[in-house]
């Protein structure tokens, strides 16, 4: 069952909750809704409480006039006030930045999952506002392309007349959400020494070098954090290999 918590601005924020036993909140990266991680959510469920949601302007959430990464750290803030004040806390790609984010503005999340958070990755110059460009000019499924082209995602001419291809257009409009979160790649190291939560920073063993580099940062950024390969993964790190050592890591 869907339901709503509204964050700091008043956005609404859609989540649904599923399972028993410690809190987990699971944020997601770009051109994703939450209806993504129901894969994993199942596997999840059996040894967690899980809240996954719908990031604001995708989904069942709202929106605000004007974006701020610190509102999307907000929405985090309220979904844990949902969860009753303590929760872990896993992200992957860009929401794995937010999941730090949050952990260095609350102890509210006592341990911190993240999955190649796309630290130590930089843009073509211009290309934040080439996306806005293309959205402005209501060419949606051209900035889907354009992003994924320029992020290194896996893309194909073909999928744009794949069954999945209008999910993804349909979350175009938060693709500069995402860029502003990334920003220029460079971690927040001031911010991250605030961090007490326990942070396992995990990348794939298929994926490109950015992804190690990144966790590897994160670890010697947060105190007390560490970094682990997954071998054999790479970005789209598959449901029933990430779940057992998000278990294993939170239990």
């Amino acid at each position: 069952m869907t339901q709503t918590v509204h964050s700091a601005d008043g956005t609404p924020i859609a989540y649904e909750q599923s399972g028993a036993g410690p809190a987990l909140i699971l944020t997601l990266g770009a051109l994703t809704a939450r209806k993504a991680a129901d894969g994993l959510v199942s596997l999840l469920d059996q040894v967690f409480t899980v809240y996954s949601y719908d990031r604001r302007g995708r989904g069942d959430s709202g929106d605000a006039a004007a974006y701020s990464v610190e509102r999307e750290v907000d929405d985090l803030h309220a979904l844990l006030a949902a969860a009753g004040g303590t929760a872990y806390l896993y992200g992957h790609s860009s929401g794995g930045i937010l999941a730090l984010r949050a952990a260095a503005s609350t102890s509210g999340f006592s341990k911190v999952a993240v999955y190649e958070p796309p630290f130590c990755t930089e843009f073509q110059p211009g290309f934040p506002e080439h996306i806005a460009d293309l959205l402005t000019e209501g060419r949606r499924d051209d900035a889907v392309a354009d992003w994924m082209r320029n992020t290194g995602a896996p893309f194909e001419e073909g999928w744009k007349h794949a069954f999945f291809w209008p999910e993804m257009v349909a979350l175009a409009n938060s693709l500069p959400y995402d860029l502003a979160v990334t920003g220029d790649g460079s971690l927040p190291v001031d911010d991250f020494q605030r961090v007490t939560a326990n942070v396992l920073a995990l990348y794939g063993g298929d994926s490109e070098a950015w992804a190690a580099e990144s966790a590897r940062a994160v670890a010697r950024a947060i105190p007390g954090a560490r970094s682990e390969v997954v071998p054999g993964q790479n970005h789209p790190v598959a449901h029933d290999v990430i779940a057992p050592i998000i278990i294993h890591f939170f239990k």
